[in-house]
């Protein structure tokens, strides 16, 4: 499994983590295939409900999708050899069991998920969606699954466009190569190459569809609309079974160097193809050099990046990175040459088998490791996240409070970018989610946009894994408990609203109109649509330290207008889990949360439940009577208990399971047979 969406998604552990069980799972769905038992496709279900628990819901159903459609090709191939109608399905019911067992297990995490999935911003139109991804192909990923590495840097998100060698400026496929990085290495291709041409067996013919439908699938198809990429790992898991399939038959065959003689010459011949092109593209890219750098410069200059635009500065670097005196252009020469080198040598017998299986081991792995160390550099945390003088001044406020980064398009994209705040503990108004919560996310562009216009249009502009914006004196941002703003060194911010409290590496601006996490208002304003709750936010009359607007009418006796200004609500204990509060209330008035409302959450105040309601649109509200009261906010959803108990019911099922199999084995050496009681595992 090294390769390059290893490689790419390193650093996303629940990415990794969950294809990581890919292999041992197709490893007993093949057992239960051979020996025509539902016992491994019970096992198999186990390493399916890990890679689910990885907690990468597209990685997961690309999963599924691969398991289905491995069982279409492995019935269509057994189905057209021996031409019984029964193989075509008994991939599906093997697949099926492994699945369901999986889904069981792991459906303590897959229930909340799903009920986040509801609530996210995760939309999908099939019209829109599919119209605007036929816009192009994406040349990136072409380049990433061939041998041409070096075309594709990592570190230049957006950049990897200028393609100076081929004298082509196509459009990228969201600018980003970890996406569709599917490469495996030139030796990797070589060894499963042989496998398709030379070794002949069903399992070589199985993993060549598997790939090929995978990768065919990964361009602008609905499936990948739904997955985006997802199942970009299982080509890669396909040419890695094939690449393995490749080097069992060159170790394995009786008279191999024939056919090795064959690959050879077809290497040299694409070497020399090669090193001509790389020479005659540097001829051409040095007479041609000021034409090439205008050419750049225009495309630049047309597909402007948010933020300052460093691409223009280092033009020149990347142009010099595709002439052949570029050490970074000799890797994929120098890994030709080495795969012929070593196939010479075997073929000549001058290699003993064990130095042979050991050098074609060393340049795949060396291939791979020199690929990778671009995307996992080693480099210390503290690097990334330093201890600075403008986190020291806000880690000395001990309040409960949020930050706004202040977001400049035309000169600084990257105060405090999403989630950077995390290590420091420090509450942000922005983060980066693949399921931000859909009503945040409208409530951050009605903030930017000022109007609600958006919400009717047919293909309405998506909504993105962060919404970040601009307008930071919105009255919306100070309900939010929006404290403090940061800015980059040289901007001043002039509004009265704003004081200037600390100057650093940022200057940091304080809010002197936020509002506390939680809030009281005396009186509730009933809005029943989502937009028309919009619309009153952005009205001038709404004044949210007056006012709630509440989209569920609470009981008659709720409905207060009026305080005299003497209540007072102080925090007990505050963690993700649960909020506790101490409130003292002159009248009735209704106590506003600054935390998002979602499903699983319930109040009590003095220990008895009370209902939740969705307060201006996002946050949480509940009616509290005059005097004082204890306000405990609890999070225990619905969808965890049940996934809870059904993990737990099926875990002991699948335990039996195994032992009743674990026995029939047994016993079935036993006694010299199977009996007939036992029978309820085979096919």
């Amino acid at each position: 499994m090294l390769n390059g969406v290893f490689a790419a998604w390193l650093e996303w552990r629940w990415m990794v983590g969950g294809v990581l069980w890919l292999p041992l799972i197709f490893l007993l769905l093949d057992k239960s295939w051979q020996r025509k038992s539902f016992f491994y496709a019970v096992a198999a279900g186990i390493p399916l409900a890990a890679s689910f628990l990885g907690g990468m819901i597209q990685s997961t159903l690309g999963i599924l999708f691969t398991l289905w459609l491995y069982s279409a090709i492995r019935g269509v191939i057994e189905y057209r050899a021996i031409r019984q109608a029964d193989v075509l399905f008994r991939a599906f019911r093997l697949v099926g069991t492994a699945t369901v067992v999986g889904i069981s297990l792991a459906a303590v995490q897959l229930f909340p998920v799903i009920e986040l999935l509801a609530q996210s911003q995760r939309s999908f139109d099939l019209r829109c969606e599919f119209i605007a991804w036929l816009g192009g192909l994406p040349k990136n990923l072409l380049l990433s699954i061939l041998l041409i590495p070096t075309f594709i840097n990592p570190f230049w998100a957006g950049v990897q466009s200028l393609d100076f060698r081929t004298f082509i400026i196509w459009p990228t496929f969201g600018g980003n190569p970890t996406e569709y990085q599917g490469y495996v290495g030139i030796a990797a291709l070589i060894l499963a190459f042989l496998a398709v041409r030379y070794a002949g067996s069903k399992d070589s013919i199985v993993f060549f569809w598997l790939g090929l439908l995978t990768l065919v699938l990964s361009f602008s198809t609905p499936v990948n609309l739904f997955l985006y990429y997802r199942i970009f790992f299982a080509y890669t898991f396909a040419v890695s079974v094939l690449a393995g399939l490749g080097a069992h038959w060159l170790v394995s065959s009786k008279t191999p160097g024939l056919y090795v003689a064959t690959v050879n010459r077809w290497l040299v011949r694409f070497l020399v193809i090669l090193l001509a092109l790389l020479l005659g593209g540097t001829v051409i890219l040095y007479f041609a050099k000021p034409q090439i750098l205008e050419i750049g410069e225009a495309y630049i200059k047309a597909h402007p990046l948010p933020g300052p635009d460093t691409r223009l500065e280092n033009l020149e670097a990347f142009y010099r990175n595709y002439l052949i005196t570029s050490p970074t252009m000799y890797w994929t020469p120098l890994v030709l040459v080495a795969v012929i080198l070593v196939f010479n040598l075997y073929r000549r017998s001058t290699f003993r088998l064990p130095i042979f299986q050991f050098a074609l081991l060393s340049v795949v792995s060396a291939e791979l490791l020199y690929f990778g160390i671009r995307y996992t550099p080693i480099v210390s945390a503290s690097y990334f996240f330093p201890r600075t003088a403008t986190t020291d001044f806000l880690l000395r406020d001990k309040s409960l409070y949020r930050i706004l980064p202040v977001r400049d398009l035309s000169k600084d994209f990257l105060v405090m970018p999403p989630n950077t705040n995390m290590p420091y503990r420090l509450h942000s108004a922005i983060g980066y989610d693949s399921l931000l919560i859909k009503r945040y996310s409208e409530l951050m562009r009605l903030i930017e946009t000022g109007t609600t216009s958006w919400m009717d249009q047919r293909c309405a502009p998506k909504f993105y894994q962060v919404e970040w914006p601009t307008r930071y004196d919105s009255k919306l941002l100070d309900m939010l408990n929006v404290k403090y703003l940061l800015v980059r060194p040289g901007v001043e911010i002039r509004e009265d609203k704003f004081r200037n409290v600390f100057a650093g590496e940022l200057n940091i601006y304080e809010n002197k109109n936020f509002f506390s996490r939680a809030f009281l208002v005396p009186k509730a304003r009933i809005v029943a649509t989502p937009k028309a709750v919009l619309e009153a936010l952005l009205s001038d009359d709404f004044d949210p330290g007056r006012e709630v607007i509440l989209e569920a009418r609470p009981p008659e006796r709720a409905q207060v207008d009026h305080a005299n200004g003497k209540s007072s609500v102080e925090f007990l204990s505050y963690s993700a889990q649960r909020v506790t509060l101490r409130t003292h209330l002159a009248e009735d008035e209704f106590l506003v949360l600054a935390d998002s409302y979602y499903p699983g959450w319930k109040a009590l105040v003095n220990g008895v439940v009370v209902p939740i309601y969705r307060a201006n649109y996002v946050l949480r509200a509940v009616f509290l009577k005059r005097g004082q009261s204890i306000v405990e906010f609890v999070y225990d959803p619905l969808s965890f208990r049940l996934g809870k108990w059904t993990s737990f019911s099926s875990l002991l099922l699948v335990l039996a399971i195994l032992l009743y199999g674990a026995w029939n084995r047994y016993a079935s050496q036993k006694m010299g047979g199977v009996p007939s009681q036992f029978k309820v595992f085979e096919d």
